[in-house]
């Protein structure tokens, strides 16, 4: 009898065992949700309190300057890129973007090469002794419509004001 019974839950074990080693069909994944578009006011939110961050939801429309720069080692020259999301947020449609310059009215000098709007090589006008760029539109900017300029900027600080 105690061999009948030993034997009973021997079977019995390993049938148990054997439900653990059937594989088992995956779980299936749910859909993964729609990729979100990345929030571009992320630099500015972690830099302010959560009370002051819902300021940021009404600049959807704020254009947006992304520099990378390097200073040299005299402390005296800043070498880089510059990109520029610009949206005009006038009542009228724009025909050019007028940026300033303000290195080359203190002393210094700012120069920039390469100038892109949307990927199409443009010519600045420069005016008010080059501290003014002018950027022309091949095509009118209308309200609320935004360009992105690029660009290489190098500067030279003035040593002193």
């Amino acid at each position: 009898m105690r061999r009948l019974t030993a034997l009973a839950l021997t079977f019995s074990l390993l049938a148990v065992a054997c439900q653990w080693l059937t594989p088992q069909p995956a779980p299936v994944s749910p859909t993964p949700p729609e990729p979100s578009l990345p929030d571009e006011n992320l630099p500015f939110r972690v830099g302010l309190t959560s009370g002051a961050q819902p300021v940021l939801e009404q600049l959807d429309d704020a254009s947006r300057y992304e520099l990378d720069l390097v200073l040299a080692d005299d402390l005296l020259h800043l070498d880089g890129q510059g990109i520029i999301h610009y949206t005009n947020t006038e009542n009228v449609p724009l025909h050019e973007i007028q940026l300033r310059l303000f290195p080359n009215l203190l002393g210094g000098e700012m120069t920039v090469s390469n100038l892109r709007v949307d990927e199409a090589d443009v010519t600045p006008r420069f005016g008010l002794n080059n501290s003014l760029l002018i950027v022309p539109l091949r095509a009118t900017l209308e309200s609320g419509q935004r360009k992105t300029h690029t660009m290489d900027i190098l500067v030279s600080l003035p040593s002193s004001l």
